[in-house]
């Protein structure tokens, strides 16, 4: 029962930073979500996927949260974690891409 009141817990913490930086668009509360637990688990994941440094990944996030996400009331974790990992995979893509064509 404690599990399930600590991940509404996070939950909300976590919506509450990104309707800081979406909706008041407080950029200052982009420390603190790349501090949350949740994403810290997303970030080493992602780290370990594409074999890259912690600081790309958290700049890969930055850029999403300031340019793509779209706030919304009805909030889950788990849609927030898909839709990271869809944006660092295209852009992990995007920048192999650019290393083949540059001979790297």
């Amino acid at each position: 029962m404690e599990f399930k009141n600590d991940r509404i817990e996070f939950e909300s913490y976590l919506q509450e930073i990104l309707y800081e930086i979406k909706v008041n668009e407080n950029i200052y509360f982009l420390p603190k979500l790349l501090k949350n637990k949740e994403v810290e688990e997303i970030v080493f994941g992602l780290c370990r996927r594409y074999r890259v440094r912690k600081m790309i990944v958290d700049k890969i996030i930055q850029d999403y949260v300031i340019r793509e996400y779209v706030y919304s009331q009805i909030f889950t974790i788990q849609r927030f974690k898909n839709e990271i990992v869809k944006y660092v995979g295209r852009k992990m893509f995007e920048k192999n891409e650019r290393r083949k064509r540059n001979g790297r």
